[in-house]
């Protein structure tokens, strides 16, 4: 693994070139530990990255990072580049775009452990569908399964189709599939693009820090200009870190004000009502729930839900 802190292009050796030229890009911030266990998986690819590209925003100026880079160095691993910079997710994905030299670039996040094979069957995806193809992710084995119940799917908070964006802006996500799966969005744990993609589309530098949905926002802008997919061969654990993650009220008010936000820049009329309807059949659905349960839980979340709603209204993040 060669060492390079300056954040200009790295030259790429000839003997190290395959049809596809991979590229993992890694964006993390205060979560040393996680970074740890996820860049030694980098490191067990059968076909490995040519470059491995970290932007950190961690508050020690990223002296962990750099520690953790330098134990993982090896002759036969991937360039390292490491970026410093301030908060901001989007922010720090758009930092490593402009650093991007590989065919195909992956973003992951900091806390995965990414299967030996995953580079290797992401690639013979692309290969496969050639250029009509234009992202891609592999399943996420942490995600379990779901059995969407009616009364969510009445409420457009739900569906049984995997892997689609409802006109409500919600995304459903895929917990199963025996062949690659056509979606309409990807998650940003796990999300490649072919490199010429970026000429086109960057990330939202106007969302700010956490930036919930930054992946869904640019993942259906990206489908706008070729095919998405997610393969069951390319597979994941996505361990979520309790580091630097918002509690579950502020993901819920988030939550409904990012699908407002969502909804407004790319679904139109159509969308607006979709998502009142939805956020309205949330409070109730929630409210009903907590008096059949007798959850207090429940019915927190049908009042985080109406803050959310108000924040959309009042226009604030």
């Amino acid at each position: 693994m060669s060492w390079i802190a300056d954040p200009g292009l790295a030259d790429a050796e000839e003997d190290r070139m395959s049809p596809l030229v991979h590229e993992i890009i890694i964006c993390t911030r205060n979560r040393p530990d996680d970074l740890r266990r996820a860049v030694a998986t980098v490191g067990l690819q059968s076909v490995r990255p040519l470059i491995l590209t970290v932007v950190d925003s961690s508050d020690d100026g990223g002296a962990a990072v750099c520690e953790i880079l330098r134990e993982a160095d090896s002759e036969s691993g991937p360039t390292v580049r490491f970026v410093h910079t301030t908060p901001g997710l989007p922010h720090q994905r758009n930092l490593g775009i402009e650093r991007a030299q590989g065919d195909i670039v992956h973003f992951i996040d900091d806390d995965v452990i990414l299967h030996p094979e995953y580079c290797a069957e992401l690639g013979a995806l692309f290969d496969l569908q050639g250029d009509s193809l234009i992202g891609a992710g592999g399943l996420i084995e942490s995600h379990g399964t779901r059995n969407p119940r009616l009364w969510w799917r009445l409420g457009l908070l739900d569906s049984r189709r995997q892997g689609v964006v409802l006109p409500s802006g919600v995304s459903v996500i895929v917990t199963h599939a025996d062949e690659p799966l056509n979606v309409q969005w990807l998650s940003g744990c796990s999300m490649s693009f072919r490199r010429s993609l970026f000429e086109l589309e960057r990330f939202d530098d106007d969302l700010p820090g956490y930036a919930l949905m930054e992946d869904v926002d640019f993942s259906w802008r990206a489908s706008l200009h070729g095919s998405l997919m997610i393969t069951p061969a390319a597979t994941l654990v996505h361990n979520v870190s309790a580091v630097e993650r918002w509690d579950f009220e502020q993901r819920t008010r988030a939550g409904v004000y990012r699908r407002g936000w969502f909804v407004e820049k790319h679904l139109g009329s159509r969308g607006r009502f979709a998502f009142a309807w939805s956020v309205m059949a949330g409070i109730v659905i929630s409210s009903v729930l907590a008096v059949v349960t007798l959850s207090r839980w429940r019915l927190r979340i049908a009042w985080w839900t109406a803050k959310g709603l108000s924040d959309f209204v009042r226009g604030t993040r």
